[in-house]
């Protein structure tokens, strides 16, 4: 009898062996196609990124190439036409230090002045090698001349990564309109610069300017094959073999509020 009654029992517990089993392959199941849809989500959005990241990259070259064809039309004596679409800036870019873009063209416009009697050339002939040679003593030259201070407004291109913490990409802009001042670029900081940016951050707004302040260096480079900009303006030359390139070393971060209260104080003392 108790034989009898105990088989109900040992088929309900089979039974709820077997839907217990069951439930635990559907849950691995259900967890790894999450895990599968989460990878390809992410992936997804580090292409959107990636794909936004170069067309603003794109829209800074086109600009840069809008303000050399305003310039050329000025040197030609032509007045350029003002359109609504034109950036306009407060910055003096005519100081070679006030942006990057301020650089590359002091850099440009002495590279033009160094290299105006010159000829190229043709590869392996003298005039090229003694050209090339030219270009080497104007990119070691430009690195002692345009070295100085700066007080950039800038703001986060993008945000440090994990993997890489130390490295911050940026982007210089003008104080009152936020044209931006050139091309986005990278520094190199330490936990005091981290400390100082996470305190600076929980006092502003998202997209807030905060102020750079450092030592800005040209790293123009000789490039013996480069003797244009190629596609999107790689790589981006002063003049025919010389590479542009700049580093900032920062030294310390202010809010705007910061920064105008310390030159208050500065114009005050003097």
């Amino acid at each position: 009898m108790s034989a009898t009654r105990s088989r109900p029992y040992s088929s309900i517990a089979l039974v709820l062996m077997i839907f217990v089993g069951l439930t635990s392959v559907a849950s691995a199941q259900s967890d790894s196609q999450l895990q599968r849809e989460n990878e390809r989500l992410q992936g997804q959005v580090n292409d959107l990124t990636r794909q936004i990241d170069a067309a603003k990259q794109q829209v800074s070259d086109l600009q840069e190439e809008v303000r050399q064809l305003r310039e050329a039309m000025m040197k030609a004596g032509q007045t350029p036409p003002i359109t609504d679409a034109t950036p306009q800036v407060s910055v003096d870019e005519t100081v070679p230090n006030a942006s990057p873009r301020a650089l590359f063209m002091a850099l440009q416009s002495e590279y033009q002045e160094t290299m105006a009697d010159l000829e190229m050339g043709e590869p392996g002939d003298r005039q090229r090698i003694a050209y090339l040679r030219a270009v080497e003593r104007f990119v070691k030259s430009s690195t002692r001349k345009y070295r100085s201070r700066i007080e950039w407004h800038v703001k986060f291109f993008e945000r440090p990564q994990e993997r890489n913490p130390e490295v911050l990409k940026i982007r210089a802009i003008d104080p009152q309109t936020g044209v931006q001042l050139g091309e986005p670029f990278e520094i190199r900081i330490n936990r005091q610069h981290q400390r100082m940016l996470e305190a600076i951050e929980k006092r502003i707004k998202p997209d807030e300017a905060v102020i750079l302040r450092g030592v800005l260096t040209p790293a123009l480079r000789l490039n013996k094959d480069a003797t244009e900009s190629g596609p999107f303006n790689r790589p981006k030359l002063v003049g025919p073999f010389a590479e542009f390139n700049f580093k900032v070393e920062p030294q310390s971060f202010l809010t705007v509020q910061e920064f105008n209260e310390d030159k208050a104080k500065q114009r005050d003392a003097g």
